[in-house]
């Protein structure tokens, strides 16, 4: 069975909220609104996020969730702690990331993309 372009759209999603999140972190730091330590934790963190969406796009059910449950957290932080102690930047991507994690969890999780997580688990 071929990857469904459910997936595919959950995947180019991901890549997308991480550019977004990238961009905004580098402007944090041009703007000095993070220090150098919390700009390289940043970016640490975005590159081992990075794994998820190879290792998604490849068939691993085990990415899914880790990146279900992350982005849950993430969401459930953001709506609860709001704008607090959040640069600018980064507070203007995670209203526009918001919707596109929203849209890649719910793509990963359609009928014919957890058919496919099944078989490729299988194989």
């Amino acid at each position: 069975m071929y990857r469904p372009r459910q997936v595919d759209q959950a995947v180019i999603a991901i890549w997308v909220s991480l550019g977004i999140s990238v961009a905004a972190a580098i402007i944090s730091k041009w703007m000095n609104y993070a220090t150098d330590g919390y700009f390289v934790g940043t970016v640490v963190l975005y590159a081992i996020y990075c794994l998820l969406p190879y290792h998604i796009g490849r068939g691993s059910n085990t990415a899914r969730w880790i990146y279900t449950v992350l982005s849950a957290l993430g969401l459930v932080l953001f709506l609860g702690l709001g704008f607090a102690d959040m640069p600018p930047p980064d507070a203007i991507a995670s209203i526009i990331v918001t919707p596109i994690t929203i849209f890649a969890i719910v793509r990963l999780f359609q009928e014919s993309s957890v058919d496919w997580f099944e078989e490729q688990g299988a194989n």
